[in-house]
């Protein structure tokens, strides 16, 4: 999400540069006298003049500007999870660890422990608490050894904070 946002900042600030840029020839060049430079001003007032509000093309004009803008507050208001997590150390200290690659650790661990074929992890990592969803690849009968598994390895990282662990369990992928 990082990225998009500052590609969507990229992108406005040179869209307003380049709004800006011509908005100051165009004073320029009435205060001058002279005729328009890119924006033909009289045509354009005489298209405003005679379009009214509750015309089709305004309004999906208005109705497009509109549900991009409201696309786009809504993926930048969006909680996104944090990419680095806080590892609390005994000595008071502390480490970042990446989000990924403790998702991944735990899921290789349920994996190489059990009978899972396959694990994806979900991780929320909280001042308190630590919890972390399982979704893995296995028979129902496995559920409390992923269950164990996932908790050992969660608990070791999150120290002294409470844990818990969700496990759903996808059908288990047969060999061909």
């Amino acid at each position: 999400m990082r990225a998009f946002n500052r590609l969507l900042s990229l992108l406005l600030g040179m869209v307003l540069v380049a709004v800006g840029a011509l908005a100051i020839a165009e004073l320029l060049a009435a205060v001058l006298g002279q005729p328009s430079l890119l924006v033909p001003a009289t045509r354009w007032a005489d298209a405003l003049r005679d379009q009214a509000v509750s015309d089709t093309v305004p309004l999906i004009v208005f109705g497009a500007v509109g549900a991009v803008a409201l696309v786009l507050l809504v993926l930048e208001v969006r909680p996104w999870p944090k990419r680095r997590i806080t590892w609390a150390t005994d000595d008071h200290g502390a480490w970042w660890l990446r989000r990924r690659s403790v998702e991944d650790h735990i899921a290789s661990g349920v994996v190489d422990a059990t009978s899972a074929t396959g694990a994806e992890v979900i991780l929320r990592a909280g001042r308190r608490r630590w919890s972390a969803e399982v979704l893995a690849d296995a028979a129902p009968a496995a559920r409390p050894a992923i269950q164990q598994r996932a908790e050992e390895l969660l608990t070791r990282l999150a120290g002294e904070r409470p844990v818990r662990v969700e496990v759903r369990l996808r059908r288990a992928r047969r060999a061909a």
